[in-house]
């Protein structure tokens, strides 16, 4: 983390060792976007489920975020570390009986974003 961290004891180390010490930044800058990205995804998925414990939501929450579609490589996580979708939970169960029409359902959308936000 640069050289004032470095001890008289690690160079007298490094020189037994016959190690050149090389000084690099402690992270990796680039990814600066990409963190960003996970944390505000996940703050956003943590605030739709704010009336459940967070033991409980956990792992919903996390498997959302390995479904969504990632925007920067256009793919899915699950797919790319499996090689396939997998099944999630609401797959297993009949449609609901209670039909919405579209209008309705772009409403209710819209204000549940906002309140999101």
């Amino acid at each position: 983390q640069g050289r004032q961290f470095e001890s008289q004891l690690f160079r007298s180390l490094a020189a037994i060792c016959e190690a050149e010490v090389a000084h690099t930044t402690s992270y990796h800058p680039q990814c600066n976007g990409k963190v960003e990205w996970l944390y505000g995804t996940l703050k956003g998925a943590i605030k739709a489920h704010n009336n459940i414990k967070q033991a409980d939501m956990s792992p919903t929450v996390l498997q959302g975020l390995k479904t969504a579609l990632r925007p920067n490589t256009d793919h899915i996580i699950v797919q790319m570390a499996y090689g396939s979708n997998i099944r999630l939970p609401g797959e297993f169960f009949d449609p609901p009986a209670i039909q919405m029409d579209p209008e309705t359902f772009v409403t209710n959308f819209q204000t549940l974003m906002e309140e999101l936000k």
